[in-house]
């Protein structure tokens, strides 16, 4: 089935870490056992309560993934306009499975961005994944596509509740035809079918180029050193999001870029590490830190107006000597305190890293006229005394 992939999955790969559930241990999953626990029509009016009442009616992580799975595909319909005219898509994973759930269609994103959504509100960690997808053998060019990734029983597994809902044909037109054969596929077996951008997500120890996809040499990948994908994971939901686009790029172009989808990924991330750094400094909190520093540093622009606006109305009305210097040595000792606070600080994004040197520059230009006020003020009350006397 044909996906459209937009900024929703290029740009970010989403886990979710959540505490395990606190629900009876996993049994083996088997895609045979189709006896399936039915999701009430009163439970299915939002992820979130889909998520509460899968957790209070399910006894463990798979059946309620299997209960959730066999629901998507026989109420969910593949949205063909959206995927033909490219434009209307989501903004994130919640607004689209809100929209999926309230429209009951969606391309492959809102299929799993559903999943995805009821699984974090039930407390069921994994991972949506994004790629591209051989079909038949060919690789399907026309878009890429959405899965997830999810760990039950100590295996991994890759569940693809839009090829379990149905297909489109060649005329565009969609037909339900539910089925398991995409429910639980062990990652040996879905390499085949599904290839996600980032190679650490095939959950493999001996991940697999795409060269040898393509000229079916899969036996070469056994030949190089194994890996340890499950420290990867763990690795990567510690990293801020410029650290991650910046490693799934590195590993994109290390395994090899060899068609148009993956270089269309490669180019909207590279052109997305702006934003990556941004977003990362934000989270972190130096946005919010600097930010509240330069408000106060109008503030302190404000008072020195003031004092200026003071001095040059002929110091009116009186203050004394005291109260006038005071005033000066508190705007300098906020000026030192503001460049004090701001200057160790180190932006990912250069845009803001500019902004804030150029900053930096000006609280010590400001302090350097300060002092200098400073001393003038001081040399012109003390002549001001002696002609008094």
């Amino acid at each position: 089935m044909k996906c459209l992939i937009s900024s929703l999955l290029l740009l970010i790969l989403l886990q979710y870490s959540g505490t395990a559930s606190a629900q009876t241990p996993t049994p083996v999953p088997t895609s045979q056992d189709t006896a399936v626990i039915t999701i009430p029509n009163n439970a299915a009016v939002s992820p979130q309560a889909m998520g509460q009442w899968l957790k209070k009616n399910t006894p463990n992580d798979y059946e309620a993934v299997k209960a959730l799975y066999h629901w998507i595909g026989h109420h969910i319909t593949y949205d063909v306009v959206m995927m033909t005219s490219r434009t209307d898509v989501y903004k994130d994973t919640l607004e689209a499975a809100v929209r999926t759930l309230t429209s009951r269609k969606a391309i492959c994103q809102g299929y799993c961005s559903l999943f995805y959504e009821v699984c974090k509100q039930a407390s069921i960690p994994l991972h949506l994944v994004s790629g591209y997808v051989y079909i038949n053998g060919q690789l399907a060019l026309d878009g890429g596509h959405s899965w997830l990734g999810i760990k039950l029983n100590n295996k991994w597994h890759i569940i693809d509740p839009t090829w379990g809902t149905g297909s489109v044909d060649d005329n565009n037109k969609f037909a339900f035809g539910f089925n398991w054969d995409n429910f639980l596929i062990s990652p040996d077996k879905a390499i085949f079918t599904h290839v996600p951008f980032d190679p650490v997500y095939q959950y493999l120890t001996h991940p697999v180029k795409p060269a040898e996809l393509r000229d079916q040499t899969w036996s070469e990948a056994s030949k190089r050193s194994a890996i340890n994908f499950e420290d990867s994971l763990l690795v990567f939901s510690k990293q801020n999001m410029l650290q991650s686009y910046t490693g799934r790029l590195q590993r994109l172009e290390k395994y090899g870029i060899i068609n148009q989808l993956q270089r269309e990924q490669a180019q909207y991330l590279r052109q997305s590490m702006p934003y990556a750094a941004y977003a990362s400094d934000s989270i972190s909190g130096i946005t919010g830190k600097y930010r509240a520093l330069v408000d106060r540093s109008n503030k302190l622009v404000s008072n020195l107006n003031a004092y200026s606006a003071y001095v040059n109305g002929g110091m009116k009305p009186a203050k004394s000597d005291k109260e006038i210097l005071d005033w000066l040595t508190n705007l300098n000792k906020e000026a030192k305190d503001i460049h004090a606070a701001v200057s160790p600080m180190n932006f990912m994004s250069a845009e803001m890293q500019t902004n804030k040197n150029d900053f930096v520059n000006r609280m010590k230009s400001m302090i350097s006229s300060l002092e200098n006020s400073q001393k003038s003020m001081s040399d012109f009350l003390t002549k001001r005394k002696l002609v008094q006397r």
